[in-house]
């Protein structure tokens, strides 16, 4: 969800940076190292409670108590409010889809 959210957001900024492309053409301009920077980004974003989620069921004993973090409907909700402004028919993104 954080590598889409990023993502979304990098061709959306990209497609307001210039004027004549369109978001095909911005994709297809999409690199490795965009790949890269876009995950390193992502990974920025990620809570220490998220964490401790994913890891409580295989290392419940590494892992401090965790506090209840049940707030994703939000950056979903982002993803979609940003996959919208795309505006572009081939790129219709619903809640469904992110979840």
């Amino acid at each position: 969800m954080y590598y889409t959210h990023q993502l979304f957001q990098t061709i959306f900024n990209r497609l307001e940076n210039s004027e004549n492309k369109t978001l095909t053409q911005v994709w297809m301009e999409f690199s490795i190292l965009d790949c890269i920077r876009t995950v390193s980004s992502a990974c920025a974003e990620i809570k220490p409670s998220t964490l401790n989620a994913c890891w409580k069921p295989l290392l419940p004993q590494m892992v401090q108590a965790i506090q209840d973090d049940s707030t994703i409907s939000l950056p979903v909700t982002e993803i979609v409010n940003i996959a919208s402004r795309l505006s572009d028919e081939e790129f219709a993104v619903s809640h469904q889809d992110v979840k």
